[in-house]
């Protein structure tokens, strides 16, 4: 019998799973396919066609997709409807992506910095028990791999939306850096893989091609969003690209 060959791949996980808002699906972004999780998923060849062979479908062939996510999903949306989907048992869960936290912050859109703060860390309750119960060694005999994105700012950094109803919320930014610093926090006390998707996306929201922001970018004044808080198929494919690096980047470990 002839010998493994050095680079072929060894497949060591059984499913990939997805969880969480419309950051991830595929609706907006065009359809079937065309959402972050789905790409990361199975790259769109012809779409992509420098992302051919990027994709876990290819990096661990026979790998199973449950995409669980969910347009509008909270924290409860994921505790209650989608963590009971995840396959456990022999065909465990063991690479997991997850964002959630942002439609939390939109049902309070306007409140306080102070009220905002609070409410950062109720949120921060229920993502911890998100994150337990997939940590749960009962239900996941092999610890699955969780990489967890944070939330963007539509507003480029400028605090200012008032597009499709969105009024002008003071103190905004402040309570979103309160809800990142909250996720931030859970992905080091549980030993998460944090994508900083807020970082990457300044400068293409909402107000992507105002020369006055402070991530205004004349070369590159491209909108990753679809109306206000949803990526199209452009920042679908830069959320995926953000996962699939850090996800490869642990495959070669």
């Amino acid at each position: 019998m002839g010998a493994r060959k050095e680079n072929q791949k060894v497949f060591r996980r059984q499913c990939y799973v997805a969880l969480g808002d419309s950051m991830l699906i595929d609706y907006y972004a065009g359809g079937p396919g065309w959402g972050a999780a789905s790409l990361l998923y199975k790259n769109l060849d012809d779409a992509y066609p420098d992302w051919k062979g990027k994709d876990l479908a290819t990096l661990y062939p026979g790998i199973g997709f449950y995409n669980l996510t969910s347009d509008g999903a909270t924290t409860d949306t994921v505790l209650n409807w989608q963590l009971p989907k995840v396959p456990t048992g022999e065909n465990q869960a063991t690479i997991i992506i997850i964002t959630v936290g942002g439609n939390d912050l939109l049902h309070h859109y306007g409140v306080p910095e102070e009220k905002g703060k609070k409410l950062s860390y109720e949120m921060k309750v229920k993502l911890i028990k998100i994150i337990s119960y997939l940590q749960d060694p009962v239900r996941f005999p092999k610890p699955p791999k969780i990489y967890i994105g944070n939330i963007y700012d539509p507003s480029d950094g400028i605090g200012n939306l008032e597009k499709e109803g969105y009024s002008r919320w003071p103190n905004g930014l402040k309570v979103l850096d309160h809800w990142n610093k909250r996720i931030e926090e859970v992905a080091q006390e549980k030993g998460l893989t944090l994508i900083d998707i807020h970082r990457h996306f300044l400068g293409h929201g909402v107000n992507y091609n105002d020369p006055s922001g402070k991530y205004y970018n004349p070369k590159n004044n491209t909108p990753w969003l679809w109306l206000v808080i949803e990526p199209n198929s452009r920042g679908a494919h830069e959320i995926r690209k953000l996962f699939w690096e850090k996800i490869y980047e642990d495959s070669l470990k």
